[in-house]
């Protein structure tokens, strides 16, 4: 799937949605580390992994700079999937780190974060004073079209911050690869499929870009 967004992004993986089926043992892999992340379960490598990115993206120059992350469903989620990232960057870094810039002001049913794009961001509470006159990193586990972020984004230059940069777990992408069997795959993948399935019609439709 295109990712389309004007904000620099970066990515460690490709995630593969769980309702396709023949994945490779390195697919397979990588579907279990990020699926593994949306439940809090992840190592220091992986943290490191984050840290990394962070110090090539600030350029050693912290102090202008703030660690946010896009919402998850509840505060619940937003802890166990992100408390732990939260806490080793504030622990191993300079910069301004906060977990709940973001969060939604009517919470939306839960869709482990993948095709949250029909969400409407009219609805996201911001705490400005993460952002104001910041360069901002924001932290997601999966990017998919990219519509969450770049909303997200564009509402926090709205207000106030001079730069946004994203970070993400994995990237999803859409293989050449047989569906599984209805009732095969988690009980929240039809739902998904629909999403994303009238997301790239919706993408399919859009106007060619000018070279």
């Amino acid at each position: 799937m295109y990712i389309k967004s004007k904000y620099p992004i970066r990515w460690k993986m490709q995630y593969i949605p769980t309702y396709y089926e023949g994945l490779n043992e390195e697919q397979q892999r990588d579907q279990r580390i990020v699926l593994g992340f949306k439940d809090g379960i992840y190592d220091e490598d992986l943290m490191h992994w984050f840290r990394q990115n962070i110090w090539k993206m600030t350029e050693g120059d912290e102090y202008s700079w703030s660690i946010c992350f896009l919402p998850c469903s509840s505060d619940e989620e937003q802890q166990k999937r992100f408390g732990k990232l939260e806490q080793y960057l504030k622990e191993n870094t300079m910069i301004e780190t906060h977990l709940s810039t973001f969060g939604y002001v009517e919470k939306p049913e839960p869709s482990h974060c993948i095709g949250k794009s029909d969400i409407n961001l009219i609805n996201i509470a911001l705490h400005v004073p993460d952002i104001y006159m910041k360069n901002v990193i924001l932290i997601d586990d999966v990017i998919t079209t990219g519509e969450t972020f770049n909303r997200t984004a564009e509402q926090a230059m709205r207000m106030g911050a001079n730069s946004i940069h994203g970070l993400f777990l994995a990237k999803t992408i859409h293989p050449d690869l047989p569906m599984k069997e209805k009732n095969s795959h988690r009980e929240d993948d039809d739902s998904i499929i629909r999403e994303e399935a009238e997301i790239m019609n919706k993408l399919s439709n859009l106007p060619p870009e000018d070279n």
